[in-house]
């Protein structure tokens, strides 16, 4: 017999490296791409930092193909992502989180460099 232990970790805004504008830029690009790249079968490049990367649940691997991450330099561009076709024109705030990976937009905040929730950052980001 063996024992198997399930965890989960909620990593902190400040220990993943976040800030107000990568909030934004995330925000921007799932909205401008109109599907999630948390969705099993898309294959768009997350543009995320390594730590977030890693914090979305992504292997290195993705749908049988390699993720390019931000930090890496190529001149090949990907194909076309099958979702692309499935894109969403309306999002819900519930969504929004979902993509983000926190729990509210006004109950996640970020200390520097003074206390704000994600729901103000992007409505005052425009």
């Amino acid at each position: 017999m063996q024992r198997k232990f399930h965890f989960g970790y909620d990593f902190s805004p400040e220990e993943l490296g976040l800030t107000a504008a990568s909030f934004v830029q995330e925000t921007v690009l799932f909205l401008s791409r109109g599907h999630s790249v948390r969705d099993a079968l898309c294959t768009c490049n997350p543009h995320l930092s390594y730590k977030r990367y890693l914090d979305y649940g992504f292997g290195m691997a993705r749908a049988n193909r390699s993720v390019i991450l931000d930090t890496s330099v190529t001149n090949s561009r990907p194909a076309a992502c099958p979702l692309d076709v499935q894109s969403e024109k309306r999002f819900t705030a519930e969504q929004v989180c979902a993509e983000l990976g926190i729990v509210c937009l006004r109950s996640t905040f970020l200390q520097v460099p003074s206390r704000r929730s994600v729901h103000d950052i992007l409505q005052q980001s425009g």
